[in-house]
């Protein structure tokens, strides 16, 4: 039986929208009464089905529709070892599925996190689209106990992070200007790997609370990130000790069915539901403040 996992968010709309994502999704099945929402980002095809609001919980599937691979198929007992290729018609492509759960109590989505499935950019930039806005944006949620801490910091004691495999040196540019420093000296020597680490050594003071969480924000948001860490104080200056931001994000796995050899989608989409209400508890107290 497949293991199914799911990454939790937040959900961001441009300030000045008129509407919520709760809202934006709600129209999704009048603004596309003749059909299933479909939009291409990249080469690939990406189609909202299944949508459904019941008990104030809006779920569904997204559908990637793969147009420039063609798959084969060989047989294991075949001496030759023979690939045959599966015949396709241009509007075909391979598909996986990808299930997505919105909460517009507590603003948050689940999301089903799939190798070949739907990332979270072309999630951002497939809302965009169908939900006829600027832009929408996912922020990484941490779980119960490490939400509270970091709230509760009021002076940043130390700040560390690393970030590996960075292709495209511009990938921070435009974003912040620590982080735009640092592409920008990436790009002069030719590195990949970036590790920092701030500290205000053993005198008294602290980092700037509100700049290192703007950086935060950004990091803790890249797939790029393979380390990040802070240290603090609250507001009563009783110390709250280190915490492992990429450890301590939300998240949700368990077994799910197969249906032949794919994943039952349908028992993925109950389970789902479950999961969620398992984190009920822990989401009122995060929130109890909204």
């Amino acid at each position: 039986m497949p293991t199914i996992k799911f990454n939790w968010f937040t959900v961001q709309l441009p300030p000045n929208s008129k509407i919520n994502f709760c809202d934006a999704l709600s129209k999704i099945p009048h603004k596309y009464s003749n059909g299933i929402p479909r939009e291409q980002i990249a080469t690939d095809w990406f189609a909202l089905k299944d949508l459904s609001n019941s008990n104030n919980l809006i779920t569904g599937q997204i559908v990637k529709i793969v147009m420039d691979e063609q798959p084969a198929i060989s047989d294991i007992k075949s001496p030759t070892i023979e690939i045959k290729p599966i015949d396709m018609t241009p509007s075909q492509g391979i598909c996986q599925e990808t299930a997505f759960l919105y909460s517009p109590e507590f603003n948050v989505l689940m999301l089903q996190k799939r190798g070949e499935g739907v990332s979270v950019g072309c999630f951002q930039s497939l809302m965009r689209k169908i939900c006829g806005v600027d832009w929408v944006r996912l922020s990484v949620l941490l779980d119960a106990t490490s939400f509270e801490k970091y709230k509760r910091i009021r002076k940043m004691r130390s700040f560390e992070f690393s970030v590996a495999n960075i292709k495209n040196p511009d990938i921070f540019l435009g974003q912040d200007q620590m982080l735009n420093s640092l592409t920008e000296c990436s790009r002069k020597y030719g590195a990949i790997n970036l590790s920092i680490k701030m500290t205000h050594g053993h005198k008294k003071g602290h980092l700037i609370l509100e700049n290192i969480k703007e950086t935060i924000d950004i990091l803790l948001n890249s797939p790029s990130t393979k380390k990040l860490k802070i240290s603090g104080y609250s507001e009563d200056d009783i110390e709250i000790p280190l915490l492992n931001l990429i450890k301590d994000r939300m998240f949700s796995k368990f077994t799910a069915s197969n249906k032949g050899r794919r994943i039952d989608m349908d028992d993925v989409m109950q389970k789902m539901r479950f999961e969620y209400s398992k984190k009920l508890s822990d989401l009122r107290l995060m929130f109890k403040d909204n």
